[in-house]
């Protein structure tokens, strides 16, 4: 069996194309919603699974590292998380002998995800009842209003 190739990554990135503002939008929406402060792995996670459910990827983001550091929170059940969706991507168990390879396709979805949700920032009339419809509706629990 092949080693485990490493990562030298330190953070995961977000998507340039739609980061700005769009990551400080979310921030404030869901402040709003939750009533305390949410963190840019809780912003990142969200994006990564509207990016997972929806099957929406984009390219790579070029690295920067301005996401959420591995150090931030992230625990050993995020990497869990983050390998099992990776090998629904691929298909195939070789993806988690690559940490890179993982963590791309993480990037990736949480890219899609990230698109998604400042398309709808800018479309819907009221973002914060569709997301928490959204999120009710994944999570199978109706909502009534």
């Amino acid at each position: 069996m092949s080693s485990i190739k490493k990562t030298k990554r330190v953070a995961f990135t977000w998507d340039k194309d739609y980061a700005r503002p769009t990551v400080d939008d979310l921030k404030d929406s869901l402040k709003k919603i939750t009533k305390r402060t949410v963190s840019s792995k809780e912003i990142f996670m969200l994006c990564l699974g509207i990016g997972f459910d929806n099957q929406c990827m984009r390219e790579v983001p070029p690295r920067k590292s301005d996401a959420i550091r591995f150090g931030d929170g992230i625990t050993e059940a995020d990497f869990a998380l983050y390998n099992s969706i990776a090998l629904s991507f691929a298909k195939d168990y070789l993806i988690l002998l690559d940490e890179d390879a993982v963590y791309d396709v993480v990037e990736r979805y949480a890219a899609g995800g990230l698109m998604i949700l400042s398309k709808e920032l800018n479309s819907q009339p009221n973002f914060n009842d569709w997301l928490i419809q959204l999120l009710y509706k994944r999570a199978g629990v109706a909502v009534s209003g």
